[in-house]
């Protein structure tokens, strides 16, 4: 069950993940490429996220008391939330919340994002912390003497150098050339997408009105995997090298990558071959389907979006399901402040040592 789970994610992963979607006229061809482009326009907005993963597989041996309380959270659900406001492209102001299955939600922090510079609010952290029984022996060693810790990109430099990690693999705040690049390539993906759905029963991609869905099953992944193997894939893997070279990716990776390129897209080719066989094959109770549904309203500027991403598989009485529900409204007042009361990186490391001197020296008392 979870040899077939994994394998069904990662096929999803790998031909949807830069897909973005959006509305069109009823009646009009269903095309992801337009749509891409149409929500590319959305720069800005107040916006809400909530994953969530449930899982019911069979018990192990394991006597783990950690391995055996996350198989009771899984199973009651486990839900995040991401909620707050986007400015521009490098500035927003975001909640992290939690809930495991029973609706109640409570915030884990709040990270705010001002250029190339971070902030982390760390008396949230500490709560947090301090709720979890499991945890809360180690709220002392959470400092909140000031509410958010600083982190910018010169002090993510300063200690990866220290660490002996090379410095220009360190996160950096993506320029406006490089958004660009990445929104090209995800308009390419887009097209590919869009030309290996064509033809597909039953129909992967439908539209009705302001609404656009994508739906892959049992029944029609088999052809849909048959044809993306068929695509120009080498097209895709230079895109990817190319966003890969302008962000974080070291450069030894890239190398490699670039090195193993045919043996990478033969063996993707192969996969996705191999796939699409073994699903068509498969004679047995395992039941799946992957479904995207995203309704636009509005117009350029006042643009809302809410999405709404299903993942589910059952086998025998083993069962898993993920799915995302995402809005953003373009059309709100609200902009991202960067917060005051701060201790930088350096005072988080120094609070840090004399707490642990502290406790080491307690413990040899």
């Amino acid at each position: 069950m979870k040899k077939r789970i994994i394998s069904f994610l990662l096929v999803l992963t790998m031909v949807l993940g830069l897909v973005g979607c959006g509305s069109k006229e009823k009646g009009s061809t269903a095309s992801l490429a337009d749509t891409q482009k149409q929500l590319q326009d959305i720069k800005s907005g107040e916006f809400s996220m909530e994953m969530n993963l449930k899982m019911n597989v069979s018990s192990t041996s394991s006597t783990d008391a950690t391995s055996q309380m996350m198989a009771e959270v899984l199973k009651k659900g486990f839900n995040v939330k991401l909620s707050g406001v986007v400015e521009s492209e490098t500035k927003c102001d975001v909640n992290i919340a939690y809930n495991l299955g029973d609706g109640n939600y409570k915030d884990v922090t709040n990270l705010i994002v001002d250029n190339d510079t971070i902030y982390i609010n760390m008396k949230k952290i500490k709560e947090f912390v301090s709720g979890i029984s499991q945890l809360s022996m180690y709220a002392s060693f959470v400092p909140a003497d000031k509410e958010y810790l600083k982190i910018s990109k010169s002090d993510i430099e300063k200690y990866a150098s220290m660490s002996g990690v090379d410095a220009s693999a360190s996160v950096n705040m993506p320029t406006e050339d490089t958004v660009k690049e990445y929104e090209e390539f995800a308009q390419e993906i887009a097209k590919a997408i869009d030309q290996a759905a064509k033809g597909v029963k039953p129909t992967v991609i439908t539209n009705d009105g302001d609404k656009l869905s994508i739906s892959l099953t049992k029944e029609n992944l088999p052809e849909f995997l048959q044809n993306v193997s068929k695509l120009d894939l080498e097209k895709y893997y230079d895109g990817f090298l190319k966003i890969a070279e302008k962000t974080n990716t070291s450069s030894t990776s890239i190398s490699e990558l670039k090195t193993k390129k045919s043996e990478n897209i033969a063996d993707i080719k192969k996969s996705l071959k191999k796939a699409a066989v073994a699903i068509k094959a498969d004679s047995s109770k395992t039941t799946g389907s992957f479904n995207i549904d995203i309704t636009t309203t509005g117009k350029k500027g006042s643009y809302k979006v809410d999405e709404n991403v299903k993942f589910n598989m059952k086998h025998e009485s083993e069962s898993m399901e993920v799915g995302a529900k995402y809005s953003i409204s373009e059309k709100t007042e609200k902009k991202v402040t960067a917060p005051t009361d701060i201790m930088t990186l350096d005072e988080l490391m120094t609070t840090m040592q004399s707490l642990l001197g502290s406790f080491q020296g307690t413990g040899t008392n």
